[in-house]
């Protein structure tokens, strides 16, 4: 028995075990890595990438969620030259630096640099890497657009003082900052507080210091001021010879409803500037304007907004089309009324785009919204032919890319076109706009059809590209190269960014948590069961 016992004992011995497998740690959490926006210049050349430090390396952790920022680093990438690296030569190597904007001609990227709680802006020549630093304290984007180029030699940007709040960027640290003098004053005796008014006494509360809307030339160095306003959101024409601004207005008070979490308690005022003349223009002197709707018509002749007057519920708001020179006119069909969206945070949401020169606004009419071509003989639905309600996905101002009951469909002023049944679209959407971003209409050169079960991609100008592969995510596109660029994610939680041209020939250019390949994840098993009312879940 013991010579069997030995022989069962040595047979277990002798079984090879498997390999003790890492496991993930809290270490492991606390060294992620991610990427950000990737994006691909007007000339296709230079592919911009995002990517995000590990957590444990920040320079500071006290700016609250904005402590990302801070982890930014900004690589790029050259098409023309097999995807060879274009090192940048931006200085501090512990600081943020966040993409901002490619120049019209891409040859320039305009970058955001966080040092701590220091804010500054910067160009970049691509070809050289060199950076050009303006020494000006911009606003951030987060509400909206606060950096745009006017051309290729002239940015407007919304600065403000270093020491005054930036909407979301400076809660981490500037109330721990004022709070200690006020402490020392009411130790005194002194008078230490913060006060909110209401009714007569509305416009008590305390306000920051204004900022500035700059217009800076680099190439002179020459920085005008084109008006005297906190802007959170601006968008300049497509010709470059107006912008429109959201600026802070005064304290609007609050309504007897429940509030919700991403409505001002300022009004949004409307600015429009001539940048030829600086003539500055008040459209609407008595309207709060919604965030995240700003368009130019792509001939630069008319904005399209949406405002309410005071502080109504927005949904008694109109939809306006305003002149370069100031003048505004309510768009207000008879017997129809504007369809309201809903933020991530059920906030108002109104959507607009352009169409052949006029603009196109989601309204309803009856028991159904669709999108309606606003024009001067009347209004025309573009979209009663479609089965259901519409989404809107894509457009460049003369074709909409819309999705109905599944299906994807190509609308024109004066007619509509179903896509084939197999059709998916994929949507490359802009970072650079703030919150707005989400919620803006992506152009149609930033969208892409995936047909044949995923056999085929082309883009919607029908340029075909290599197709994607079972776990890869698009996002950029440099058709003129035949090339596309995807994100893939495998098992261990490993990213990696690849340009793949026409023939399918991959190259990776960068990746991101290389360490997770020696860690064995778990694999998530769903559980099955039934609900309250025996529905499964």
């Amino acid at each position: 028995m013991r010579r069997f016992a030995a022989l069962a004992v040595g047979c277990v011995l002798s079984v090879p075990l498997p390999s003790a497998a890492r496991p993930f740690t809290v270490s492991d959490l606390l060294a992620q890595e991610r990427f950000g926006s990737v994006q691909v210049d007007s000339q296709q050349r230079w592919l911009i990438v995002q990517k995000f430090a590990r957590w444990d390396s920040a320079r500071r952790y006290d700016m609250d969620a904005d402590t990302v920022l801070g982890l930014s680093r900004v690589r790029v990438f050259d098409l023309a030259n097999k995807g060879a690296e274009r090192p940048l030569d931006l200085g501090d190597p512990t600081a943020g630096y966040v993409p901002a904007g490619l120049s019209p001609n891409g040859e320039k990227l305009a970058v955001y640099k966080i040092a701590g709680h220091e804010v500054d802006v910067g160009v970049v020549t691509l070809s050289s890497g060199q950076v050009t630093w303006l020494g000006v304290t911009p606003r951030l984007p987060m509400i909206g657009r606060t950096l745009a180029w006017r051309d290729d030699q002239r940015l407007i940007v919304a600065t403000r003082r270093p020491d005054a709040l930036d909407s979301f960027f400076g809660y981490g640290w500037l109330a721990q900052s004022r709070l200690p003098p006020m402490w020392e004053t009411a130790a005194k005796g002194g008078t230490a507080v913060s006060a909110f008014g209401s009714g007569r006494w509305l416009g008590l509360r305390a306000k920051g210091p204004a900022g500035a809307l700059l217009s800076i030339d680099l190439e002179s160095g020459r920085r005008t001021v084109l008006a005297d306003e906190t802007v959170v959101d601006l968008e300049v024409s497509p010709q470059g010879a107006s912008v429109a601004a959201l600026a802070e207005g005064e304290d609007l008070a609050p309504r007897q409803e429940l509030a919700r979490a991403d409505e001002s308690v300022r009004r949004r005022r409307l600015v429009v500037v001539d940048l030829t003349t600086g003539a500055k223009h008040d459209p609407l002197p008595a309207g709060d304007v919604i965030t995240r709707l700003l368009s130019w018509a792509p001939s630069g002749d008319h904005l399209l907004v949406f405002a309410r007057t005071g502080n109504r519920p927005w949904r008694e708001g109109r939809y306006y089309q305003v002149a370069p020179d100031g003048r505004a006119e309510a768009l207000a069909p008879p017997g129809l009324t504007p369809a309201m969206d809903g933020t991530q945070f059920k906030g108002a949401l109104a959507r607009g785009t352009w169409l052949d020169d006029a603009p196109v606004v989601r309204l309803v009419s009856g028991q159904r919204d669709d999108w309606w071509r606003i024009t001067k003989a009347g209004p025309v639905n573009v979209t009663k032919d479609l089965p259901s309600q519409a989404q809107l996905l894509a457009s460049d101002g003369r074709t909409l890319l819309m999705q109905a009951a599944g299906r994807l469909w190509r609308v024109g002023a004066h007619s509509a076109r179903r896509l084939p049944k197999t059709a998916q679209a994929r949507i490359l959407r802009a970072t650079d706009a703030g919150d707005r971003s989400p919620y803006a209409t992506p152009r149609l050169q930033a969208a892409a059809l995936i047909d044949g079960g995923g056999a085929s991609l082309t883009t919607l100008a029908g340029e075909r590209l290599a197709p994607l592969a079972p776990r890869e995510t698009l996002v950029a596109l440099a058709p003129q190269r035949g090339m596309r660029v995807g994100l893939s994610r495998d098992d261990h939680g490993v990213d990696v960014v690849e340009i793949t041209g026409r023939d399918g020939q991959r190259q990776e250019v960068l990746s991101a948590n290389a360490n997770f390949a020696a860690i064995d994840f778990t694999q998530a098993q769903p559980i099955r069961h039934k609900g309250i009312d025996g529905e499964t879940l």
